[in-house]
């Protein structure tokens, strides 16, 4: 940038200073063919800069003023800071009080469904899934007790699994219909409080546990089967009490394995593998969804230099809360099955960074 002397006193030959239209000041100089040309662009805090700075979403005069009449732009209420103008109503708080996603231009009530066509899509397809996967187990488990061969009883526990997993699907599908229509009125502020409440992570193991007993139970049962062809056409076995002891081992060892998986993303002590952000609420500080780097960013200004290169969630919590004066800060977990509305689980998000630069 130049200097204000500059700006003010230099080419006073061929300095012309012209109001425009939008009672903004021009500074044109006078060139060699008689024409004029704008090299500079004059701050409102009197400073210059080249014209290539202006709008390009930097506070290059120092007061704002290079932005403050630009199309490309969106300027924060209470900050002041400008955010590209495609950063608006994106549902992610680029400023700091909130106001690009909590204003006039964007819708203020968050919904699970973003169209009321998939509502009823859900609310449909839910209620059918429920009810005829209820009616298939009742008649799978009548089949399962007429089955007098081992290969046959084995295949019917699996079809009875996936029929089991479908139902879950189901179930979940419903209560997100049931959750939008009775319970969500959360805002564009508060929009955190359902993703990162208790039934949103309880909605979204279901739905993981129910997702895994289908695929797993559908691969053994197609391993079964192309061994069975290979094998031929054997004579069928008589079920033993071992091999039904065996049989129902194994079904509670699907069950079991797949509700561990499901489950393991809420477990406190692994909150480093599955927690991506955290939510504080309408605090100022931290407003919106707040990963690890940004996190870190805060606290390396607050404290100065920190000692430590890379921290994990428990360290960064006892700093964020050292930094308030009664130590206590309200704060919720965004973590795997909090990265959208449906409570869905996200295998292929990056693990976040938290290396002090």
């Amino acid at each position: 940038n130049l200097s204000p002397s500059s700006c003010l006193n230099q080419f006073l030959e061929t300095r012309v200073k012209s109001l425009a239209e939008d009672h903004q000041l021009a500074l044109l100089f006078l060139q060699r063919n008689d024409s004029y040309s704008q090299k500079l662009f004059g701050c409102s805090n009197h400073q210059c800069i080249s014209w290539s700075k202006v709008c390009d979403l930097k506070n290059d005069c120092g007061d704002w003023s290079d932005e403050s009449n630009c199309g490309n732009s969106f300027q924060c209420l209470k900050s002041g800071e400008y955010i590209p103008l495609s950063r608006l109503c994106n549902g992610v708080f680029d400023c700091f009080d909130g106001s690009d996603e909590c204003n006039d231009h964007c819708d203020s009530q968050t919904k699970i469904f973003r169209h009321v066509a998939y509502f009823h899509i859900a609310y449909v397809f839910g209620v059918l899934a429920t009810v005829l996967n209820i009616i298939v187990i009742i008649h799978g488990i009548i089949k399962l007790l007429k089955t007098k061969s081992r290969k046959g009883r084995i295949n019917q526990s699996l079809i009875l699994l996936v029929s089991f997993g479908d139902f879950l699907q189901g179930l979940f599908l419903l209560s997100l219909a049931l959750v939008e229509q009775f319970v969500n009125d959360t805002t564009c502020i508060t929009q955190y409080d359902w993703t990162t409440s208790t039934y949103c992570n309880i909605l979204g193991a279901f739905s993981t546990v129910g997702s895994l007993i289908s695929l797993y139970s559908m691969s053994i049962l197609s391993l079964i089967r192309v061994t069975g062809i290979r094998a031929g056409f054997a004579n069928p076995r008589d079920p033993s009490k071992k091999s039904n002891i065996l049989l129902g081992l194994g079904i509670v060892a699907i069950i079991s394995f797949t509700s561990c998986l499901a489950s393991a993303p809420l477990v406190p002590f692994l909150d480093n593998y599955f927690v991506r952000n955290l939510n504080y609420g309408d605090n100022p500080l931290f407003l919106g969804a707040i990963g690890k780097q940004k996190h870190v960013t805060i606290l390396k200004t607050y404290y100065g230099r920190l000692r430590n290169l890379y921290f994990s969630w428990k360290e960064i919590k006892q700093l964020t809360d050292e930094m308030f004066v009664n130590g206590i800060v309200e704060r919720q977990n965004l973590g795997f099955y909090g990265s959208n509305g449906f409570c869905l689980f996200n295998y292929c998000k990056r693990r976040q960074p938290s290396k002090v630069e």
